[in-house]
């Protein structure tokens, strides 16, 4: 019961993003040596198997031949409050 509960308080203080021979190092309580099949196993019974992160995913494409307009809100001076109004106008090719 001490090893389960080392293994599970490894797994989330780093949000289950740590594997089995990350976790195996620092999941033996003091004193006492364990079998990285024993972890694999608590960590497979536990559901606490280390998880991969999202890919990020590119969504821009840079490379268009559509025109590129100037930021002009970036040349102004602003003093106040309701002195510029922004919006998105997104047309795509067709």
């Amino acid at each position: 019961m001490e090893v389960r509960s080392a293994i599970q308080q490894i797994a989330l203080e780093h949000r289950r993003r740590y594997g089995l021979s990350t976790s195996y190092g620092g999941a033996a309580p003091p004193g006492m040596q364990v079998n990285h099949k024993r972890v694999a196993r608590i960590m497979r019974e536990d559901n606490l198997l280390g998880m991969q992160p999202e890919r990020f995913v590119v969504t821009t494409n840079s490379n268009h031949k559509l025109e590129i307009y100037l930021n002009l809100a970036h040349r102004m001076k602003l003093t106040g409050i309701n002195q510029l109004v922004g919006a998105d106008i997104h047309v795509h090719p067709a």
